[in-house]
C-alpha cells in the first residue's frame, strides 16, 4: 500500500488519438484551445453525425462512456437488420419488410416517415434511437416512397420493377427471383426480348434498329405497360408504330385504336400509313363536320385525330374502349394541369403508348405528365415529383436524383440518337 506505481505514457499514441479525435467534426479543428472538443445539441443529428461517431468509435475499438447520462439523446447500441418477404400478384408486388434493432421492432410506418425526412434514425419503443444501416437507406427509400405502406407490408406495382431489384439479394422466393431475373433481361437486351416475327402484310424493310423498337413494343405489350417510343427525329418512329398496330391487327377483330397528333401531322399519318401499312382502315376525325358516333370507330382500325379535337370531344371519345391510344409529339401534354393533358388521362384503352422525340424539352417535370397519361402513379404525385426530383436534378444537378430517377424510367422508354444508328 506504500508503492509507488509509474505509468510511462505513449506519447505518440496519444497524438495519434488525439489527431482521429479531431478529425471526426469539421468544427474540431478549430477548437484546438480547449482540452476537450464539442458539438452544439442541434448539430448532433445533422446528417447522421451522431451515428457516424459511434461507427467511427467502434471501427477502432475503443469503448464509448456516458451514453446513459445523456438526458436528451439515447442510442441503441445494435446496428439494424432488415428482413424481406415478398410475393407476388399480376399487378403488384407484396413485400413484408421488418426491421429491428436487437429486441427492438420498428413499424414500417415509422421507418417510412424516418426515411421521407431523410433521417437515418428511428425512435424505438424504448425511447432509444437506432440506427437505419447506410446501405439500406438508398434501398428502402425509393421502395416506401412508391409503395402504399398497410401494417408491415409494403404494396408496390410492377412498374417499380427496378426498385425491387434493388433488394432481390434478400429475397429467397425463387418465382420472384425468376421473374425480375426475366424482366431485368428483357429490359436490359435486346436480344432477351421475345423474337416477334414482322408482318408479311407490310410495304417497308425495317432497319435492324426499327425492328428492334417494333419487337419492344411487343415486349411492353407482353405486360400491360405503357411506353414512350423516343427515337431521334428522322429515324422513323411512325413506321414502327404503324407495324406494331398491323401486327395487333393480325392478332385478332375488334382492335380500333386512336392515335393523337398536332395538326400538322395528320397528311404525314394518312401518308405513311398508305404507303407502308394500307390493310390498316384509317379514319380522320377532325373538322367541323365530324360525325358525333363513337359506333362508326368500330369499322376502323386506327381514328386518327388531332389534340385540339380530342380535347374538344373528350366526352363523346371517352365513351369508347380502344385497344391503344398512342400520342405523337406527346410533349404537348408535358403540363399536367392543362385541358389537353387533363383530357387524354380520361380516355379508356388496353393500353398506351407515346412518341416524341423530345421527352424532356425544359426542364425534368415534362417527363412527369407523359409517365402520368402511360403508367399513372409510377412517378408519385405531381408535387411529390418537382420536390422530389425535378428540382433537385434541375436546380442543384442532384447526380444521385438523377439515377434514381433514370432506374425508374429506362424500362418504360426506348431513345435511340442518330449517330447510335448511324451504321
Amino acid at each position: 500500500q506504500n508503492k509507488i506505481t509509474l505509468l510511462q505514457r505513449e506519447q505518440p499514441l496519444e497524438l495519434e488519438t488525439w489527431n482521429w479525435v479531431k478529425s471526426l467534426h469539421e468544427q474540431f479543428p478549430l477548437q484546438s484551445g480547449y482540452p476537450f472538443f464539442y458539438v452544439p445539441f442541434d448539430d448532433v443529428m445533422k446528417d447522421g453525425w451522431l451515428f457516424k461517431l459511434v461507427e467511427s468509435v467502434k471501427d477502432k475499438q475503443i469503448t464509448l462512456l456516458g451514453f446513459k447520462d445523456l438526458k436528451k439523446m439515447r442510442i441503441n447500441p445494435n446496428r439494424g437488420t432488415v428482413q424481406i418477404r415478398a410475393s407476388s400478384g399480376i399487378d403488384w408486388f407484396d413485400m413484408q419488410i421488418e426491421i429491428y434493432f436487437g429486441e427492438q421492432k420498428v413499424t414500417l410506418a415509422d421507418a417510412k416517415k424516418a426515411l421521407l425526412k431523410n433521417q437515418n434514425y428511428v425512435e424505438l419503443g424504448d425511447g432509444s434511437l437506432g440506427m437505419l444501416p447506410e446501405e439500406w437507406i438508398a434501398k428502402l427509400q425509393p421502395i416506401l416512397k412508391f409503395g402504399r405502406v398497410q401494417g408491415e407490408q409494403v404494396h408496390l406495382s410492377k412498374f417499380h420493377v427496378s426498385l425491387i431489384e434493388a433488394v432481390a439479394d434478400q429475397l429467397d422466393d425463387e418465382a420472384i427471383l425468376q421473374e425480375l431475373w426475366e424482366k431485368k433481361q428483357k429490359l436490359l437486351n435486346f436480344k432477351e426480348i421475345m423474337d416477334v416475327a414482322l408482318p408479311t402484310n407490310i410495304n417497308v424493310t425495317m432497319r435492324h434498329y426499327q425492328e428492334e423498337g417494333y419487337k419492344w413494343l411487343h415486349f411492353l405489350d407482353e405486360f400491360g405497360w405503357g411506353g414512350c417510343l423516343a427515337d431521334d427525329m428522322g429515324l422513323g418512329k411512325t413506321v414502327q408504330m404503324l407495324t406494331f398496330l398491323q401486327e395487333q391487327k393480325n392478332r385478332g377483330s375488334n382492335r380500333t385504336n386512336l392515335v393523337v397528333v398536332p395538326t400538322t401531322l395528320i397528311f404525314n399519318w394518312q401518308a405513311e400509313s398508305a404507303k407502308f401499312t394500307p390493310e390498316l382502315q384509317l379514319y380522320v376525325h377532325r373538322g367541323m363536320d365530324r360525325r358525333k358516333d363513337v359506333e362508326i370507330f368500330r369499322g376502323y382500325d386506327i381514328i386518327l385525330t388531332t389534340y385540339g379535337t380530342m380535347r374538344s370531344d373528350i366526352e363523346l371519345l371517352r365513351k369508347f374502349d380502344f385497344h391503344y391510344v398512342v400520342l405523337d409529339e406527346s410533349q404537348a401534354i408535358k403540363n399536367p394541369d392543362s385541358l389537353t393533358a387533363k383530357a387524354s388521362r380520361l380516355l379508356k384503352s388496353k393500353n398506351r403508348l407515346t412518341m416524341t422525340g423530345t421527352p424532356v424539352e425544359n426542364n425534368t417535370f415534362d417527363l412527369y405528365s407523359q409517365f402520368e397519361f402511360l403508367n399513372p402513379g409510377l412517378l408519385g404525385h405531381g408535387d411529390f415529383f418537382r420536390a422530389e426530383y425535378a428540382i433537385p436534378i434541375d436546380k442543384f444537378q442532384d447526380k444521385q436524383k438523377s439515377e434514381e430517377l433514370r432506374k425508374l424510367v429506362y424500362p418504360f422508354l426506348l431513345k435511340r440518337t442518330k449517330e447510335e444508328v448511324a451504321k
